[in-house]
């Protein structure tokens, strides 16, 4: 049960991460007039061999799912863990688009971490 719980956390994540991307992706399209930023193009083929963005988006989203895994089998030492794993990505993600920087604040991630810290499954 344990396992299909974290597997569902983990497609959840996945489909959530494409339906706001495609949202954010529609909506900056038609309230700024304007595309995705050119700074993108330097983390995708050809500029790349791979989709550096993206994989790197996969790879917050998991980590994620792993800190939403770790606190539904009652681990708290193990989310903490990879809690610190995801903020360090995190941070790192945030300065691959220098356009998109507003859009990655770190108060949410620090209240997240403080909460996992304190142990109050409540917070």
């Amino acid at each position: 049960m344990k396992r299909f719980v974290s597997l569902l956390l983990g497609v959840s994540v996945v489909v959530g991460l494409v339906f706001v991307t495609a949202y954010a992706e529609e909506n900056v399209s038609k309230t700024a007039g304007f595309g995705l930023p050119s700074s993108l193009d330097s983390l995708y083929p050809p500029k790349t061999e791979q989709p550096v963005h993206l994989l790197k988006m996969f790879a917050l989203g998991s980590l994620f799912s792993g800190v939403a895994s770790d606190l539904a089998e009652n681990d708290l030492h193990g989310a903490g863990g990879v809690f610190e794993k995801f903020k360090t990505e995190y941070v790192e993600i945030s300065k691959l688009v220098p356009e998109w920087k507003q859009g990655y604040p770190m108060k949410p991630v620090e209240e997240l971490g403080a909460a996992l810290k304190s142990g109050d499954r409540g917070k």
